[in-house]
């Protein structure tokens, strides 16, 4: 349990971020963008990737298991510390009986009920979309920077749908 928010983005922009980065890139280039709209372009894919992978993480709590298309909590069960997860450790009310819960690993319904309870009281799932939804700022604030067509519009579109996860 010696994950921290640093090694948690290092993580998810190895993960996802990164190749979210270089296919914007790859898009760009192709399409004939100069070095700056390039650069801007995996900005864009590179806070896209981390807004993605941080609400995927919290979706992995308190998601619908339907609508996600796979098992909740199979993060943890795994034994992998997500962005909701460390920011809940942090919390002094919390963050000892979590992690009682995770050092004992019987991932049992109730202990995870338990252990999802704790992290909403935490306010650790809000901190989580607060800070998805401030990559999707930054990746809109890319898109600002670069020609108003309909390629822009559908990259508008992609992190629109994305903060409709959000909320």
């Amino acid at each position: 349990m010696d994950v921290d928010t640093n090694a948690y983005y290092e993580r998810i922009i190895k993960k996802t971020a990164s190749f979210m980065e270089c296919c914007c890139k790859s898009g760009a280039l192709l399409g004939g963008a100069d070095e700056e709209q390039t650069r801007l372009m995996g900005e864009y894919g590179l806070n896209l990737g981390l807004a993605f992978q941080i609400v995927d993480d919290i979706m992995d709590f308190c998601g619908d298991t339907i609508q996600m298309g796979k098992p909740k909590r199979e993060d943890i069960m795994q034994g992998n510390i997500t962005l909701p997860l460390i920011l809940a450790l942090e919390k002094e009310k919390q963050g000892s009986r979590l992690k009682e819960i995770i050092t004992a690993g019987k991932f049992t319904e109730e202990r995870m009920d338990t252990l999802t309870g704790l992290m909403e009281k935490s306010g650790a799932i809000e901190q989580s979309f607060r800070m998805a939804a401030g990559h999707l700022e930054k990746a809109w604030a890319c898109l600002k920077s670069l020609p108003d067509n309909e390629s822009t519009g559908i990259l508008y579109g992609m992190a629109e749908a994305m903060k409709s996860r959000i909320n």
